[in-house]
């Protein structure tokens, strides 16, 4: 993991030096900040707003940028997305947004180009890969290393059919009984039942297990 972090960009006083205080990044994250401050008047936003606010510079050029983001429905959730976990991979992109393998890779190189995000590592590649390009982690401009370590941990995750697999089977567990969302809970039981009556390619325990632990991380209590 260290060696894949060494490419992890550096920071001065907040900013990063490879994008610049003009960044079109800090106009969409002021914007995110005062929705987030009118929706739950926090303090806490109010305060990062107002610093934010007294250390960039807003062109024209983020202002066209802003608007064409905010314009479309799938690059203004691919943004905000991606300003949430502060790093991104085409593969998180299209598993997390539900995109399509193009207009994801149109979306990164869009967000590339408008100085939204900057690639800093490339990871090494799995030891049962066949080949293929190294994956590359992109970054927003405050990123920290505990953000970009998540997201690298988090693609690991997504590179083994085993774990995408569960993923599905979790959202499908989801869509087909609502109200463990309405209720964030559910037994360990009943998805042991789910899982068993689905016919899968891997062993059902290593899929119930997983399954539980992607309900958690959603937020869900599962009760054994």
């Amino acid at each position: 993991m260290r060696d894949e972090l060494e490419g992890v960009v550096l920071r001065e006083n907040g900013l990063n030096l490879r994008f610049g205080n003009d960044s079109p990044y800090y106009l969409l994250k002021a914007i995110k900040l005062l929705l987030r401050h009118r929706e739950f008047n926090s303090n806490k936003s109010r305060c990062e707003l107002s610093g934010l606010l007294s250390g960039v510079e807003f062109d024209s050029n983020s202002l066209r940028v802003a608007g064409r983001i905010l314009s479309s429905d799938s690059l203004r959730r691919t943004t905000f997305h991606t300003m949430d976990s502060g790093a991104v991979t085409l593969l998180i992109l299209r598993e997390a947004l539900g995109l399509s393998l193009g207009t994801a890779a149109r979306h990164l190189n869009d967000l590339q180009s408008y100085r939204i995000i900057s690639p800093s590592v490339r990871l090494l590649r799995p030891m049962d890969a066949d080949g293929g390009p190294r994956v590359k982690i992109y970054q927003t401009p405050d990123a920290s290393p505990d953000q970009v370590t998540s997201v690298i941990e988090l693609q690991r995750r997504l590179e083994s059919p085993k774990y995408r697999q569960a993923i599905r089977v979790a959202e499908k567990l989801l869509i087909d009984h609502p109200e463990i969302l309405e209720s964030c809970e559910t037994r360990y039981g009943d998805i042991v039942e789910y899982v068993k009556i689905m016919k899968l390619n891997y062993n059902t325990s290593d899929i119930i297990q997983l399954v539980s632990k992607n309900l958690h991380e959603r937020g869900v209590k599962v009760w054994r």
